[in-house]
């Protein structure tokens, strides 16, 4: 819950959103004017659509009246600022496999052995399936993920802790990929090349430059080797910002069933179907949120939204049940390498730790395998995990004026309205689903960008997906700005899925800023909800780069995955 004591009155005149932890990556102060631009549009379309919610093939899960944009919305003097703090080991291996603690931390590093045999929300027993989500550190899945250096004894050298968004690091590609290669050689290897880090054969061509390839050999498992592993950004489909504004935003409906309010964390996520329980990070930051909004007193008409700098932050681990063989301070071994520590100035602030390092000196003459923490030796890096904490901050301010009604709880949409769920170049979209079959993940779970145009384009071979997953014969497309034109030339089948080929012509006079759009499909529902987030026209690409690009929303629109 949040503590009223932490919340400090401040006065918002955001004008834009700020970089995660507030890092720039740029010494040329054009670039990261550039990719500040860039970033702040991203987190724009992210919370546009999260007022909306998936209202098409969902019921009760949108819109949101008592989330708000910074950007667009005055927040008073008395708006407060709180963190919501959930532990960073993966919540769902206790949940699911409580007698078998023995196997957490080696799951925890290595994934989970056994297969899921029961529905934690209704507590039935289920066809057993594989641990989801899937992908080369899928279990990790509570925003932080984790890499293991060992010597040739197995012990342990160094752990590389992330939490950075996958989708900051497609933004700095665009801007820079010589930028991304250099962050890449210095947080991982100087092994590391451009083309490793590239789709193969694939070019972007808005921006001429080859694809940014997020599940590489040098940002792939929880091995970090001589010629391959590292954990530079989040991997796991549901660790994504865009989820977790979707699921803020969600958790702001109260809910009821059979007329009484459901404030539990687990029943929350069960009932409104914003993420997983289990997971520590999705119940708690709902309930608190949801709590916060329609059941504080002290906040009546409650508006809330994530703080600037939006992310979700490692926190410094608590050192107390260390021990190392000499004596020396644990903490001496952690090292922030992004990102940046609390203000002891302000009042509840917290660390926004973005990416850190845990490892011991080779002129210590041990290893972090011979530190214990509570009196075991360090044999896995998620005992590590097991001592810190993540957290996010939120925002909220009383009597917005916005009154809610509760709804039941969220369901399918037996009867669903059509809409565009992705926009992207068709040969790179391809490849993208290639990589995430190759790699075990979920359809769609590798983010996409906002299509950009400048005023005059005309881009063809675009991929357009719908929330079905299908084509059907007929659909036609409407840009409701009315200054960029869509047309469909084909179909293709891509991954099992159904996609529109597309031509997209942006008029001449085209005004730059975000688009949206309607789909009309023969015998679908038609919607008044225009799809959120998936075209952009922009003042300018100098034939390389977006100045705009940002962050399409997913096929699969129910939060975290």
């Amino acid at each position: 819950m949040l503590d009223h004591h932490l919340l400090e009155p401040y006065v918002s005149t955001l004008a834009q959103f700020s970089t995660p932890a507030n890092v720039q990556d740029f010494s040329n102060p054009a670039q990261q004017a550039l990719m500040n631009t860039a970033w702040s549009g991203n987190v724009n379309r992210w919370v546009e659509a999260s007022l909306v919610g998936d209202v098409w093939d969902l019921v009760n899960y949108g819109p949101r009246p008592a989330f708000y944009n910074p950007l667009t919305t005055d927040v008073p003097a008395i708006a407060a600022n709180a963190a919501i703090p959930w532990q960073a080991f993966p919540g769902r291996i206790s949940a699911l496999f409580s007698n078998n603690s023995n196997d957490w931390f080696e799951w925890a590093d290595n994934g989970v052995t056994q297969q899921v045999t029961t529905d934690l929300c209704t507590q039935q027993s289920i066809t057993p399936i594989p641990y989801p989500p899937t992908g080369p550190r899928g279990w990790q899945d509570e925003y932080c993920e984790w890499s293991v250096q060992r010597n040739s004894n197995n012990q342990i050298t160094s752990v590389m802790f992330t939490c950075e968004n996958p989708e900051y690091w497609f933004t700095l590609w665009e801007v820079s990929p010589a930028q991304v290669l250099a962050l890449y050689q210095s947080l991982v290897s100087p092994n590391v090349q451009l083309a490793d880090l590239c789709v193969p054969n694939v070019n972007d061509p808005i921006t001429g430059q080859p694809a940014y390839n997020p599940l590489n050999k040098w940002n792939a498992g929880t091995q970090t080797l001589p010629n391959s592993g590292g954990a530079v950004h989040l991997t796991s489909s549901p660790n994504t910002l865009g989820a977790e504004f979707d699921l803020a935003a969600a958790a702001t409906i109260p809910r009821s069933v059979n007329g009484q309010p459901v404030q539990s964390a687990s029943q929350l996520v069960c009932c409104a179907k914003y993420g997983k329980i289990g997971r520590h990070s999705d119940p708690t930051i709902g309930q608190t949120v949801n709590q916060v909004v329609n059941y504080t007193a002290s906040l009546p008409q409650a508006q809330a939204t994530l703080t600037n700098p939006v992310g979700l932050y490692m926190q410094t681990p608590n050192f107390t049940q260390y021990t190392t063989p000499d004596g020396t301070p644990a903490s001496e071994f952690w090292t922030v390498v992004r990102g940046e520590l609390k203000n002891p100035s302000i009042p509840g602030d917290i660390d926004r730790i973005l990416h850190a390092t845990f490892e011991v000196p080779a002129s210590k003459g041990y290893t972090v395998s011979d530190i214990t923490i509570a009196g075991s030796p360090i044999q896995w890096a998620s005992q590590i995990t097991n001592t810190f904490q993540m957290s996010l901050m939120a925002t909220v301010f009383a009597n917005s004026g916005v009154t809610q009604t509760a709804l039941s709880c969220t369901s399918l949409n037996n009867n669903p309205s059509a809409a565009v769920s992705a926009i992207q170049d068709a040969t790179a979209f391809a490849a993208y689903r290639s990589i995430e079959q190759q790699m075990n993940e979920l359809p769609l779970s590798i983010p996409i960008l906002a299509f950009p145009l400048e005023p005059g384009m005309v881009r063809s071979n675009v991929a357009l997906m719908l929330n079905t997953g299908d084509a059907p014969s007929g659909g036609t497309f409407k840009v409701v700005e009315g200054d960029v034109d869509i047309q469909v030339t084909g179909m293709q089948s891509v991954a099992g899925m159904q996609v529109y080929i597309v031509t997209l012509t942006a008029g001449a006079n085209a005004k730059p800023g975000d688009k949206t759009i309607l789909a009309s499909i023969p015998g679908m529902p038609s919607s008044q909800q225009a799809a959120i987030g998936l075209l952009t026209v922009v003042g300018q690409l100098n034939g390389k780069q977006s100045s705009l690009a940002g962050q399409a929303k997913p096929y699969f629109r129910k939060g975290r995955a």
